[in-house]
């Protein structure tokens, strides 16, 4: 489970760099360096589909997104391990499945 809280943890340090320097302030309308960069507004759509759209290639009835091992996304963007429970179970019984939705190449 550590290895996965370290996934989520660069993850959201990712996003938290990506939100913080695309942001504008609503009060003084200063645009932080990033705001407005396609590259960068790409990059973070690109990373949201990558976790959120389901993984291809795996096995019929495998998990094949994030939330069904109980990992899910906030308003923000950022992972959270929402169902401590479910992902301890599906490490525990199906830690090849759940290794198949982490290193899937297709």
């Amino acid at each position: 489970m550590s290895k996965i809280q370290e996934f989520i943890d660069a993850y959201n340090d990712v996003i938290s760099f990506i939100n913080t320097n695309t942001k504008v302030d609503s009060t003084t309308y200063k645009r932080s360096a990033l705001s407005g960069d396609f590259a960068i507004t790409n990059l973070k759509l690109q990373l949201r589909n990558l976790i959120s759209e389901p993984v291809t290639g795996l096995t019929s009835g495998d998990p094949n997104i994030l939330a069904t091992i109980g990992i899910t996304t906030d308003r923000e963007g950022k992972l959270s391990i929402s169902d401590s429970d479910t992902l301890e179970d599906y490490l525990e019984s199906n830690l090849d499945k759940v290794a198949a939705l982490f290193n899937s190449t297709d």
